[in-house]
């Protein structure tokens, strides 16, 4: 499923303008992105947890450049599911 058939899914359910929908979502997924980008965990109750982690340099074959090609360390977003709902039973 995509952000934007979440955003049609959400329209028709609630009959709220599709731009609305739509700024909502934007705003919960910026808000997301913006506290992990600060280093703080994201805890969704029966959804799971995105946290912020560092990914360890290493090296890789390039086969365009024919080589190995070092990619260095960086941090990266990280997502743990919770436990199984009710509704995955």
């Amino acid at each position: 499923m995509t952000k934007h058939e979440i955003i049609t899914r959400l329209h028709l359910k609630y009959g709220i303008p599709r731009d609305v929908v739509q700024q909502v979502v934007d705003g919960f997924v910026d808000e997301i992105v913006s506290s992990v980008h600060k280093g703080e965990k994201v805890t969704i109750k029966g959804f799971g947890v995105f946290s912020r982690v560092r990914q360890a340099e290493r090296k890789v074959y390039s086969p365009i450049a024919q080589r190995e090609v070092t990619i260095p360390s960086r941090y990266v977003i990280d997502f743990k599911s919770s436990k199984l709902t009710d509704m995955e039973q």
